[in-house]
């Protein structure tokens, strides 16, 4: 179905008032001087797609630090994810998949951060989930316009850079390494995907590889989890190749 401009323009309106409440619901601090306002009430808003000059009334989360974490169900953060995902479908529509990325960005994150918050199984691996669903969407991203355009590679190297201090700066790997889930086959294998695609961003660094190792030698550790480890580090890259990057 064909969408005009000014139905996309509604519609990305709408989408952008939605994620700034799903942005409310998670804690996050909203910076503006004036509220969202309702799909329904937005005849005679400004384009969003031609500007004139005029600020938009979409309140925006402003940093990943001014996102506290507050409680929330396993349910409410896939369901945020989910109208995350259609979000940025919305936006690639009217902005291009650059710019959709970034809009949808730190609400994205934080729902990442919230379900490592929550210290279920279940939580665990949609967190690891949705963290590898990131990692291969701005990974493809990075590279395709590389690819496209040489003359993009240090914007390209630094984006790897500022990714790489949010995880340090949320402690994101050392939270999915631990070894308490490590003894589940179906988490072992969202951590080692996960480790494929850090080795090839080059973020993943001697510390998180020693802190598998040390769950390996724990004499409190599972067998399962023992195993598992030792097969993550293995089938991950190869303990050549993990050598050769890393020591």
């Amino acid at each position: 179905m064909e969408v005009n401009a000014r139905t996309l323009e509604t519609l990305v309106f709408a989408v952008e008032v939605a994620l700034s409440r799903c942005a409310v619901l998670m804690g996050a601090a909203i910076n503006d001087s004036q509220p969202a306002v309702p799909p329904e009430e937005a005849t005679g808003q400004e384009s969003c797609l031609f500007p004139t000059g005029k600020q938009s009334h979409t309140p925006t989360p402003q940093t990943e630090d001014d996102v506290p974490r507050v409680a929330k169900s396993v349910d409410d953060f896939l369901q945020i994810s989910a109208l995350a995902k259609s979000a940025r479908l919305v936006f690639e529509s009217a902005f291009g998949k650059h710019e959709a990325c970034e809009k949808v960005k730190l609400v994205v994150r934080a729902v990442i951060e919230g379900l490592l918050d929550v210290n279920t199984f279940n939580a665990q691996l949609a967190a690891l989930r949705e963290f590898n669903l990131v990692l291969t969407s701005e990974t493809s991203e990075t590279d395709a316009s590389t690819a496209n355009d040489p003359s993009t590679a240090n914007d390209a190297s630094t984006a790897t850079a500022v990714f790489s201090a949010w995880m340090e700066r949320k402690n994101l790997l050392a939270k999915t390494l631990l070894p308490t889930f490590l003894h589940h086959k179906l988490y072992v294998d969202q951590v080692c995907f996960m480790l494929r695609r850090l080795l090839r961003r080059r973020v993943l660094h001697k510390k998180h590889v020693s802190a598998l190792w040390e769950v390996a030698r724990r004499k409190d550790s599972f067998e399962d989890t023992k195993k598992n480890v030792l097969d993550l580090l293995g089938t991950c890259a190869g303990l050549s190749q993990i050598k050769r990057r890393l020591f």
